[in-house]
C-alpha cells in the first residue's frame, strides 16, 4: 500500500514561522528622553503626539513609576516640573521666563567684562545696552535694571554710545524694525550704479526696481536711502518754475506735439533734432536729425506719424500743437489742411491757444540732459546712433506720470490707473518687520 504526504500545509507552517520571526525581530522605535517628558507634562506638539502609536501612549500613561529608580526624588521636586507644564502653556510666562534667563546672561557677562567696560570699551557697552533693552520690552527698563543692580545713570553711560553697525541709520535694526534689509539696500545700490540706468531719473530707476519685482518700497523711502548711500545723480542749476498744468488729451493720439530743439556737437557744429509727441502716452512717434533748420523735416515727421499711427488709429479728429517756428508752416500747413481721415486741427501754443508747447519742450530736455550730455558725441554721424538709443530709451523706460509704465505701453493700450503695487508694498514692510526683529544686529547675543 502505497503512503503519501501532502507537503503543502508544512510549507505553508514554515512561511508563517518565518513571517513571525522577521516580525519578532522588527527594528522597534525608541524615543528620546526629552519627548517622554514633554509628553507627560502636556506640552508635545500635535504632530509629534499622533506620530507616536496609541499603544505606546497607553503605556506611558498607564506605567507604574512608584518602583522606578528616582520616583522618590520626583516626587520632592514635582512643584518644578508643574511650573514647567505652566510657563509652558501661558505666552506671556514663557516670554518672562525668558527676559530671566537673559538678566541672568547679563550679570554673568557683566562681571567677566566688568574691566572692559570700566576701560569704556565700545563694543562691550554696546552688547550689554542693546540686551537690556530687549529685557526692558518685556519686563519694563525700571525692573530690569532693578533686577540687574544698575542704577539709571550708569545705564544712560552705558547707552550713550550705543550703535548698531548693521544699521545704515546706526539704530538698532531690531527696536526699529521697519528699516530696510540688507538684501533691499544692496538692489538700490546696484540699481543706481548700472550703466543703463545713469542717465535715467531716479523716479524711473524707483519703478524699473517695482516693476522687476526685485523690492517694493515706497517712492520716499527709495529717496532717502538714495541720499544716505550718497547715490543721487548730479545736477544742473535748477531753473524750474511753477507753471501751470497744460493741455491733456483723454486718450493716446487725440493731441500730438512737435518741436525742434538744437545741439552743439564737440566739433562746434549744430544739429537739429526734429520730435513728434503723443501727448496721452508722452510717446516719441518719430524723429529726424538734420544739419539744418529746414520745414522739411517737420513736414516728414508729420506724414510719418499720419500714415504710421494716425491713419490707422480709427480716431476722426486729432489735434496738433506746435510754436510759431517757421518749419511748422508752408508745406506742413497745406498737408495738414489735406488730411482727411482723421481730421488734424493745427494748433499755435500762446497763440491760438493759451497753453504752451511745453510737454514736448520737456521730452526734448530728457532727452538731452538725461542721455545726449552724458556721451562724447564729436560729429553729427554719431549724434545720429545716439539719437536712436536716447529715443527708444525714452520710449521703454518707466516714468512717474505713467505710474510707472513705459509710454511705449500707454500708446498700446495700458491705463496708468490700473498699476498698483501697493498690495506688495504692504507684503514687504510685513517681511522686513519680522525679518529685522528676528535677526541678531549686535555684537553679542544672549
Amino acid at each position: 500500500m502505497a503512503f503519501t504526504i501532502n507537503l503543502k500545509p508544512i510549507f505553508l507552517f514554515i512561511l508563517l514561522m518565518n513571517l513571525f520571526s522577521m516580525e519578532l525581530h522588527r527594528h522597534k522605535t525608541s524615543y528620546h528622553p526629552f519627548v517622554l517628558i514633554a509628553f507627560h507634562l502636556n506640552c508635545l506638539p500635535d504632530n509629534l503626539l499622533q506620530a507616536i502609536p496609541r499603544s505606546t501612549r497607553f503605556d506611558w500613561v498607564h506605567r507604574d513609576f512608584q518602583d522606578s529608580f528616582g520616583f522618590g526624588w520626583y516626587q520632592e521636586n514635582k512643584n518644578l516640573f508643574l511650573t514647567l507644564q505652566l510657563i509652558n502653556q501661558n505666552k506671556n510666562l514663557l516670554k518672562i521666563n525668558r527676559a530671566l534667563l537673559r538678566v541672568i546672561a547679563i550679570k554673568d557677562f557683566l562681571k567677566k567684562n566688568s574691566a572692559a567696560i570700566a576701560a569704556g570699551l565700545s563694543s562691550i557697552k554696546m552688547a550689554v545696552a542693546g540686551n537690556i533693552l530687549k529685557v526692558s520690552k518685556v519686563m519694563g527698563l525700571r525692573k530690569s535694571l532693578k533686577y540687574l543692580d544698575i542704577d539709571f545713570k550708569s545705564y544712560t553711560k552705558l547707552g550713550k554710545k550705543f550703535s548698531c553697525s548693521s544699521s545704515i541709520y546706526d539704530l538698532c535694526i531690531i527696536r526699529h524694525p521697519s528699516q530696510l534689509l540688507k538684501k533691499e539696500i544692496a538692489i538700490i545700490k546696484s540699481y543706481c550704479a548700472e550703466a543703463r540706468f545713469l542717465h535715467w531719473p531716479l523716479i524711473s530707476v524707483y519703478h524699473q526696481i517695482k516693476r522687476d519685482g526685485v523690492s517694493f518700497l515706497s517712492s520716499g523711502t527709495f529717496y532717502k536711502y538714495v541720499k544716505l548711500l550718497k547715490l543721487e545723480r548730479s545736477k544742473d542749476i535748477s531753473r524750474r518754475k511753477n507753471h501751470q498744468i497744460g493741455i491733456r488729451a483723454s486718450k493716446p493720439l487725440e493731441i500730438i506735439h512737435a518741436d525742434v530743439t538744437v545741439l552743439t556737437l564737440k566739433d562746434n557744429t549744430r544739429a537739429f533734432i526734429y520730435l513728434v509727441q503723443d501727448n496721452f502716452s508722452r510717446a516719441i512717434l518719430s524723429y529726424r536729425c538734420a544739419r539744418e533748420h529746414k520745414a522739411q523735416y517737420s513736414l516728414e515727421n508729420l506724414k510719418y506719424v499720419y500714415h504710421n499711427f494716425l491713419a490707422r488709429s480709427g480716431i476722426g479728429h486729432c489735434s496738433l500743437i506746435t510754436d510759431d517756428g517757421s518749419e511748422n508752416h508752408g508745406e506742413a500747413t497745406k498737408f495738414l489742411k489735406a488730411c482727411q481721415s482723421p481730421e488734424i486741427a493745427h494748433l499755435i501754443a500762446q497763440k491760438t491757444i493759451t497753453h504752451s508747447n511745453s510737454m514736448i519742450e520737456a521730452a526734448n530736455k530728457q532727452i538731452k540732459y538725461h542721455f545726449l550730455y552724458h556721451k562724447e558725441i564729436a560729429n553729427f554721424e554719431q549724434l545720429v546712433s545716439h539719437l536712436h538709443q536716447a529715443v527708444e530709451d525714452y520710449r521703454n523706460r518707466p516714468h512717474d506720470v505713467l505710474k510707472g509704465l513705459t509710454p511705449n505701453e500707454v500708446l498700446k493700450g495700458e491705463l496708468p490707473a490700473n498699476v498698483c503695487f501697493a498690495n506688495q508694498i504692504v507684503k514687504a514692510r510685513m517681511v522686513r518687520l519680522k525679518e529685522n526683529k528676528s535677526s541678531k544686529c549686535c555684537n553679542y547675543i544672549f
